[in-house]
């Protein structure tokens, strides 16, 4: 094997670890010994890859965020999609891929700021997806709306333990976003009983 293999496995090995116990107790719990402990390595090789457990949580991040943009650019590099459907099972198949990682991310016991970063790498996305001007007035409220709206949905579903499929969670959210509630129930506003 490669010394670039063996490093790569390395950093991999330790990094499962530390997602592993991460999961489990969140950042403030998780340390340097307990990752390498896991991981079958020494401290002073964690040190070779990483400063400290912040900065593991760092790299982490963002290598899901650039896997995460690569694979939405993947997706629509032909255009969007023609129908809402197809739109649906788009942004399923890839939240299947990193849904878990991104709703421990966002959770209580994950890291506060990972929402406002997963918000600014995917902002150049929704303004293609939705053809809003980078130059609206309101585009920080539209796009803190569109992001809260679509994390809160998210998260309740796997508190619920995910009771129904992600195509359904993307359709429902999809129906939500593009029409709100009142939309979807059919409602006019302040619409007489």
């Amino acid at each position: 094997m490669k010394k670039s293999e063996i490093t790569t496995k390395t950093r991999d090995k330790l990094i499962d670890s530390f997602w592993t116990i991460y999961c489990e107790k969140g950042i403030h719990k998780t340390t340097v010994g307990a990752v390498t402990k896991s991981a079958g390595y020494n401290r002073g090789t964690f040190y070779e890859y990483f400063t400290d457990i912040y900065d593991l949580l760092e790299k982490l991040e963002e290598k899901l965020l650039e896997d995460l943009k690569v694979q939405i650019a993947q997706q629509f590099k032909s255009g969007l999609p023609k129908s809402f459907a197809d739109f649906s099972n788009t942004f399923s198949y890839v939240f299947s891929l990193y849904g878990d990682k991104l709703y421990v991310l966002l959770s209580a016991q994950g890291d506060p700021h990972f929402a406002a970063k997963l918000q600014k790498e995917l902002r150049p996305t929704l303004l293609s997806i939705t053809g809003l001007s980078k130059d609206d007035p309101y585009l920080d409220y539209l796009t803190a709306f569109g992001f809260s709206a679509m994390l809160g949905l998210v998260g309740h579903w796997y508190e619920n333990k995910k009771e129904m499929s992600i195509e359904e969670l993307f359709r429902l959210l999809q129906t939500l976003v593009a029409t709100g509630i009142l939309g979807y129930t059919g409602k006019k506003p302040f619409e007489e009983k």
